[in-house]
Parts: structure tokens; sequence; C-alpha cells
């Protein structure tokens, strides 16, 4: 299965990683306060990607994103929040983006044996 970006999807992940670049730069410490916990926004956001890799083009309608969100209890500029409050840790982010990885893989079936494991540590805020 090859897994493509949506355009509101893809965008976020831009933006994510922006985020991580520019916050990550300074000195100051990693802020996790964010409107969503962390596996709220890994659930979302692979529930996400798995409803765009569901349809034909590989492109999330603005209907079924919306059914996500809402089934998460959460908004898009929560998503964006998420990323805001955690673009400074980019170690964080980095084991964010593997875990979400992980879990399309497992999700396509595939073998997450040899996935890199996401530090215990990183959940802890």
């Amino acid at each position: 299965m090859t897994f493509r970006a949506s355009r509101p999807t893809g965008r976020l992940m831009v933006a994510l990683f922006v985020l991580a670049s520019v916050a990550g730069c300074g000195d100051a410490e990693p802020v996790h306060e964010g409107p969503v916990d962390r596996e709220t926004f890994i659930a979302t956001y692979v529930d996400l990607r798995l409803s765009a890799l569901g349809t034909p083009t590989g492109v999330i309608t603005e209907a079924e994103r919306s059914r996500v969100l809402e089934e998460h209890g959460v908004t898009g500029d929560d998503l964006e929040g998420f990323a805001q409050a955690w673009g400074s840790d980019p170690a964080a982010m980095k084991a964010i983006w593997e875990e979400v990885q992980r879990r399309l893989r497992l999700a396509a079936g595939e073998d997450t044996a040899s996935s890199p494991a996401v530090p215990a540590n990183i959940d802890a805020h």
C-alpha cells in the first residue's frame, strides 16, 4: 500500500515539521501543553490518513474529515495547536511521526517488529 498525502493532512504535516524546525532552533525548554494530548493527536491523524487512503484518489473529503475530527472530539485548530505546543521539541515530534507511521504500517498489515520504538518518556507530560 502506498501512502500519499492528501491536501489537508499533507499541509498539516508540512506545518508540523516547519513548526518543529523553527521552534526547535531556540534554547527554550519544550512546552507540551496543547489543546489535545499526544495520543489523541496520533489517533486522529492516523484515522484521517486511513480515511484518505480508503478513497480512490487518496484524498479525504471535507465531510469525512469533519466526521473523523468529531469522532475524536477535536478540531483542525486543535491539531494545529498541538503542533505549535510540541513544535519546540524536535525529538518528540520525530517520535510522534514514527508512531503515526508505525500505526499506518500496522493498519496496512505490514510487519512493525523492526520499526523504531517510541521512547516511553516522550509521552510523559
